[in-house]
Parts: C-alpha cells; structure tokens; sequence
C-alpha cells in the first residue's frame, strides 16, 4: 500500500468520525460573523473569537475552500473571505490590489455564481453586495487593529449561515464535478478528473513555508512533456482526502504528530471494521509509549482498560500490554522533512502493533547500561541532543546544549527508521557522538555511553561476518577480553589516581582522552610514566590518598592482568573500537569514584527531556 493511499484509507476513518472537513470545505481561522438582513442591510460584526488568551484568537470554522489565494488576485471564496475581499476592508494595503478592486472581485464572483438563487438567504446577500461600501465601516464597529482576517455571513432573520444554505451547498457541488477528461486515478482506480496542482501542508520547521508532499517544480521531474499534476494522476477526490488526513496528522492537537530532530513524525491505524475502537486504543497507546501521553482519546466500553494501560505507560512501570491493545492491528508511520519545492519522506514503514512494541523494547534494551543514564525511558529526540554541542553552565553546574548546535540534518528520520523497525543505528549516529566526545574533552555521560553502546551492540548483532567481538556488556565487566574497552578501563583508573594526588587545571582527561581513545600506542607510555609519579606520591601520603592509592594499584593490575602481562598496545583504534573504550572508560570510572566525586568529574544522569540532573 502507498502512502497516498494509506492517507485516504485513514481519510475515510475520519469522516466516519466526523472529524475532518467534507470535500471542497476546509478549517479556517474565523474572527467576525457579518449579519445581513433581507434588504441587504448590516450592522455590528459578531466577534466569535476565543477571548480566553492574552489575546483574542480566531476560530476554526469548516467553510467552502476548494484552494489558496494565488497571486493574481483574481480568485476570491464564495460566501466568505479575508476583510480585504469580503467588504474592501484592509488594515495595510497589499500589492494585488486595492481595497476596492479586491472587493469588486468578490462581489463578480458570488454574484455570478448566485445568479440563479431563489432562497431568502442567498437573495439577502445578493443584495448585500450590490449595496454595500467600505464607507459603511462605521456600523459593523471593528477596531481597524482587527483587520485582514476572515469573515463569515448570517441571514439575522434565518439565523442561518449562508455557505450552510442548502442552495449555496447546491452551488458549491456543482463546482466540485469540473467538465474535464476523467483519467485512472494511481490511488484509487477510479475514471476522474485529476489534480493539477497538489495539497500544500503547514511548514514543518520555524519560519518555513507550506509545500506540497507531490509536486513537479522543475522540468527534469517530468514524463514526456506532461504538466504538473499529469505526470502521476491522483483524482481530486483522492488528494483532498489524502490532504485532508495529512492536515490532521499534523495538527498537534490530534496527537498524532511528534519530532525527531528535523524530522516530523505522524502515525495512524487501520481499522479492523467500521466502527471499532481499536485503532484509536493503538494510536493512543504507541503515542504514548514513544512521545509524552495524550490525552484519552477511546471509546467508552474500552476505556477502563486504556486507562489503566496509559497510566503504565506515564508511570514508566512496564509497556503497554499489546496483547489487550490488539498486538495484530496494523500502524502506519510517515516521517517528513522540510526540503525545497516539496517535502521529503525520510521514513515511511507499515507494520503490526506488536511488532513495533517489540522493537521498542529492544531500542530500551540496547540503551540499557549501569550505571544507569536516564530516570525513566528516553525520547527519541533527546538522544539526538549528545549529537550537539554543549557548554558547561557555571552557576548550575551542569552542562548545557548550545544553542547554535543542532543534530545533524537526515539523523532523526534514519534513528526513527532505526527504532521502529529494529535495523541498525546509522553509522553517522557513532561517528558524531565519538567526534563529540573527542571535542569535549572526554565528556562520556551516561547517554553517550549508552548510544555507543547500543549502535556497537546492533552491528555486532546483524552482522553477516562472524566476529571473535563481545558485544558491550550492560554493566562493568572486570572479565573482559575487548582490548578496546580494557584500556578505556586503564584511562579511568589513570584518571582516578591523579585527582587522588591533586585537582589540576587540566587532568589528563581533558590533555589526553581523545587521542588515547585513537591512537593508544603514542599515548599510553605517557599515561603510564604519569601514573607511576602519582602512585609514588599517593603511596607517600596519608588516610584518603593512600586508600586511593591502594585501589588504583588493584584496579590496574587486575586489567594488566587481562592482556597476559604483555600490554600490546595498537597504533589505531577503529570508530566501533572508540566507542568500546568510552564505554569501558564510563564503567569504570563510575566504579571507582564515589558519588560526590561522580558528580563533579563527569555528571551522567539526564532525564527523558535530555536534562542533566
């Protein structure tokens, strides 16, 4: 099944719902509610704004909108518009035209397409517009501020909206059955007339522009010389529906929708028959399991049930019980991303309910290290905060991502595809949090550790080439014979013993763990000859530092110990290596030091936001 036909499947679940806009109407943001008697007459505009807020918010009202304004002015709605069209009334004059001009254009347009009315409510707006003046501002009473947004039309002796007259209905259907060739529709096989230009989709970024998920913009994207929308045929029917779906995926409100990194995440459910309540369980469930819990959103005979599965979910006590949520029923996830001229699909994956939770357990399962890294369950998307770079923030204590650094572009979507799926990790995902820990001196906290950990883990794991490797183990391993992970062991213990003689400006982690980490055999006989003075000196001291230097002393012979007496050292650790010595390196360094210490030599703890504690 496509994506686009994955989108009106779940268009259809909607409507039956009841909660997505009919064919030909949208939601549009609504301010005022204009009445208008039978004479044509007006009088003070209905403010139908939210006032709740600091300040009042338009509402959302289904209205006629078969496409947006373009820029040549010369397509105004029927029965509603901005200000500017509706009534010549603008708070700042715009290039396409002036007030008046604009106005002239609605008033053409509604009148030509009521020409023929014979209900009292289209005959009273008739005779609005033929009327009505900007002069006439005075009596609707709109503060010149409010200005520039939308408006609707109510007959004041009906009551009675005029786009919801069943004549303007009548008149908006017709428009919707153009006279044009029907070709096959590719989504659903139908004979229909086919879309030219496809729905655009709110920007998935600050600051972006809507784009369309379809689009032909360049001449190298099309098929023998076919125009926009002709090089893949998708009906009307069929992109307002898929459109329409994607609209409400989007809106957060739905929560449906979640971000990882640059890319934006939406999920949904397919239905085992009309009317059952498992798909919205599910949806609800997964939400809840992956992003933060929604609010409950479930039929009323399942809702004990998904109660006291999504408290679970929200106590971190264990996952939802796929076998109550029906582990068989099939979710479908689209992962978007902002790109020019339409929006790029970086994930798109269909797969049953039970076997997502099952790869969600083993993404935890692979993060799983001792001591532990997080307080309960990490998001996906603060994992991708170790990817940027972080400062030190003095007065807290604690260290902070900067706020110019991002994850790179691409990785949310590859980690996401990583997650639900249960392939392997993008190599990029190693590569940069390695290069982040070489650049910040050797901060190995307790998620960086564990996303080296687990990409290492899941390589290993879905290798087709036997290995004589272990994989990383969950907790420190004093048994291990991974050369890479024992000297990362041997660095933690050097490290040990030089605070224990004194604190320095720059210890060895911050001079010296990168290229350690890299390139053992040019440092290691430093560290060593550092290690010896400062076992000297600990040895020479008193209480504390000789206890530490007895600890030192058992801890570095036990790892010697390891490679026979004979450290061979190598020239060059490769990437995957790295990874095992900073995980080796974090075992052994929470062994060794004590809680107080931990905290101020390497902080590691962080919450699911991302929050180092």
């Amino acid at each position: 099944m496509t994506i686009l036909q994955s989108l009106v499947g779940f268009y259809d679940r909607l409507d039956r719902r009841g909660v997505v806009a009919k064919s030909g109407f949208a939601p549009v943001a609504i301010s005022f509610v204009i009445p208008i008697t039978y004479a044509g007459t007006t009088g003070k505009a209905i403010d139908v704004r939210d006032p709740s807020g600091k300040k009042p918010l338009p509402v959302d009202r289904m209205v006629p909108k078969l496409r947006d304004h373009n820029n040549s002015a010369k397509d105004p709605f029927l029965f509603w518009d901005n200000t500017g069209y509706a009534m010549g009334l603008v708070k700042k004059e715009m290039k396409r035209g002036s007030p008046i001009e604009l106005f002239e254009m609605f008033k053409t347009a509604n009148l030509a397409a009521t020409e023929n009315a014979t209900s009292p409510e289209l005959k009273a707006f008739r005779q609005f517009l033929k009327t009505w003046h900007p002069d006439q501002v005075g009596v609707l009473a709109i503060d010149p501020n409010d200005l520039d947004t939308n408006v609707l039309f109510r007959s004041v002796e009906t009551g009675n909206l005029i786009h919801d007259v069943d004549e303007a209905r009548s008149i908006l259907a017709e428009r919707l059955q153009p006279d044009r060739v029907a070709e096959l529709c590719l989504v659903t096989g139908s004979m229909l007339p086919t879309q030219r230009l496809h729905p655009k989709f709110p920007s998935l970024e600050a600051g972006g522009n809507k784009a369309p998920l379809v689009s032909f913009n360049s001449d190298a994207f099309v098929s023998f010389g076919k125009d926009q929308g002709a090089n893949a045929p998708v009906s009307e029917d069929a992109a307002f529906r898929y459109g329409a779906a994607l609209n409400w995926l989007l809106d957060r409100d739905n929560s449906r929708v979640l971000r990882i990194g640059e890319t934006t995440v939406v999920f949904w459910a397919d239905e085992k028959a009309v009317g059952e309540p498992a798909a919205e369980a599910v949806e609800d469930a997964f939400w809840a399991g992956f992003g933060d819990p929604p609010e409950a959103d479930i039929d009323k005979e399942q809702a004990g049930t998904m109660s006291a599965e999504l408290q679970n979910v929200r106590t971190q006590r264990r996952a939802p019980d796929a076998s109550v949520l029906k582990p068989e029923t099939r979710m479908h996830i689209l992962g978007l991303s902002p790109n020019s001229g339409r929006i790029a699909v970086r994930l798109w994956l269909v797969d049953t309910f039970g076997a997502l939770a099952i790869n969600l357990h083993r993404h935890l399962d692979d993060l799983a290290i001792d001591p532990p890294a997080f307080k309960s369950p990490p998001k996906a998307w603060a994992l991708l905060y170790e990817t940027c770079r972080h400062v030190y923030n003095e007065k807290k204590s604690t260290w902070q991502k900067s706020k110019n650094s991002e994850p790179p572009p691409r990785l949310g979507g590859e980690m996401a595809l990583a997650i639900l799926s249960g392939g392997r990790y993008p190599h990029s995902l190693l590569t940069v949090v390695v290069q982040r820990i070489r650049a910040e001196k050797g901060r190995v906290n307790g998620p960086r550790a564990a996303l080296c950990k687990a990409v290492v883990n899941r390589h290993l794991r879905m290798s087709e080439v036997q290995t004589a490797l272990e994989g990383l183990p969950v907790a420190l391993n004093v048994e291990s014979p991974d050369e890479a992970y024992n000297l990362g062991r041997l660095f933690a213990v050097y490290e040990y013993a030089e605070q224990g003689v004194a604190k320095r400006n720059a210890s060895i982690r911050d001079k010296y763990i990168g290229a350690a980490s890299a390139n053992p055999r040019r440092i290691f006989p430093i560290l060593m000859r550092g290690y010896e003075h400062n076992a000297s000196a600990l040895a020479k001291g008193e209480g504390t530092q000789r206890g530490t230097g007895v600890k030192a002393a058992k801890a570095v012979s036990q790892i010697i110990g390891l490679f026979d007496g004979d450290v061979k050292l190598p020239t060059a650790l490769r990437l995957e290596d790295q990874a095992r010595f900073f995980v080796g390196y974090y075992h052994q360094n929470k062994a060794l030091f004590t809680k107080t210490e931990r905290a101020e030599s390497n902080p590691d703890i962080v919450d699911a936001e991302g929050a180092t504690s």
